[in-house]
């Protein structure tokens, strides 16, 4: 379905069911999360951000840019970083 007329509603339709599942997750790392939920907040702000939601870019930019600027090394995966 890439670059059909069917994409925009599609990507619509997608970031309406999965970003409450990600505002439920959260965004930071609990002690607690279990390996799946951990893989699920990963998948979610991934997704999320290639169907370009702008919470979530935004989102991401906030958290991410500062240690991206620190280097490789100091970037881990579900905001643990």
């Amino acid at each position: 379905m890439y670059d059909t007329p069917a994409q925009t509603p599609l990507h619509s339709y997608a970031r309406s069911k999965l970003e409450p599942m990600l505002g439920q997750l959260g965004w930071i790392v609990s002690p607690s999360d279990t390996a799946v939920a951990l893989g699920l907040r990963n998948d979610l702000i991934e997704t999320l951000g290639m169907f370009g939601d702008e919470a979530t870019l935004r989102k991401s930019m906030e958290l991410f840019a500062p240690s991206a600027a620190a280097g490789p090394q100091s970037t881990r995966r579900s905001g643990r970083g």
